[in-house]
């Protein structure tokens, strides 16, 4: 794994229930992180939203304080606008009331997210560019803890990627919620992360062994963590009870996508070009 710039932590952004929770960094809420979408005809320039999981928004933590970039930190009390919450998976987005240069605040480059095509491209299953297992993934996030002076702080944790294709895992909030599986642990505070996927250069071989590939393009967004799978045990002294198995859930950066194509945010992204000169 190669070392991670500070980019990618200082995207992101700690969301709390309220104002005062967020200037305390009060062990609560959830993450998650700026997604720039670039102008149709400035590709310099990007409509910044914020990214996080659905159940974080539902249950009450719209406040988002932002680490990194120009001024920091930053409060966005969010809680009065209109946040865009998929149908069918554990994401939401809400537009910040400014435009941005990639150069001038770090976010995610939307054009950096893993596409379903590429994983559905059958003739890349040897390429350095499609996600296989145990390739290197990282999650920036929020490491929350009382044991923390300042209550929580930036963090990066690391692992590998279980399987190469997401399957369905069975939600507390009652759906299937399809997901990549991802050797890593994912804890309380880390719902709403961005987890990213760094292509392998070489791929281990049964029969010819290690071969090295060309150099791959770079670091994408696999997707946002919403979770972890829970081991299950009963007992007849312990009864019964889970832990964390130790891996993460993963909603598909795709999903983030096709939020996006959602009717009134293509409509405000179209006001917003137009209004530029």
């Amino acid at each position: 794994m190669p070392r991670i710039v500070a980019d990618y932590v200082e995207s992101l952004g700690f969301l709390y229930p309220t104002a005062v929770d967020a200037q305390q960094n009060v062990d609560a809420g959830g993450s998650g992180f700026l997604l720039g979408v670039e102008y149709e005809k400035q590709s310099e320039l990007a409509h910044v939203y914020v990214v996080t999981n659905r159940h974080v928004i539902d249950r009450g933590s719209k406040v988002v304080l932002l680490a990194g970039g120009p001024g920091s930190p930053v409060i966005h009390d969010l809680s009065a606008k209109r946040w865009t919450e998929a149908p069918e998976d554990d994401i939401a987005v809400c537009p910040l009331d400014q435009s941005a240069a990639f150069s001038d605040l770090p976010m995610v480059r939307a054009a950096s997210m893993l596409t379903k095509n590429e994983l559905e491209d059958d003739t890349a299953t040897y390429r350095s560019d499609h996600p296989s297992f145990g390739d290197d993934v990282f999650i920036a996030s929020r490491l929350a803890s009382d044991q923390l002076r300042d209550g929580s702080v930036p963090a990066v944790r690391f692992g590998t990627l279980v399987s190469g294709r997401p399957v369905a895992v069975n939600h507390k909030s009652g759906f299937y919620q399809e997901s990549f599986l991802v050797e890593m642990r994912s804890i309380s505070g880390h719902s709403g992360s961005p987890v990213f996927l760094h292509y392998n250069d070489a791929t281990l071989h049964m029969q010819q062994g290690l071969r090295w590939q060309t150099p791959s393009s770079g670091i994408r967004l696999l997707g946002i963590d919403w979770g972890h799978l829970e081991q299950v045990s009963s007992g007849i002294s312990t009864g019964t009870g889970a832990w964390n198995a130790g891996i993460a859930c993963v909603v598909p950066a795709w999903k983030i996508t096709e939020l996006l194509e959602d009717e009134g945010l293509v409509k405000e992204r179209k006001k917003t070009e137009r209004a530029i000169p």
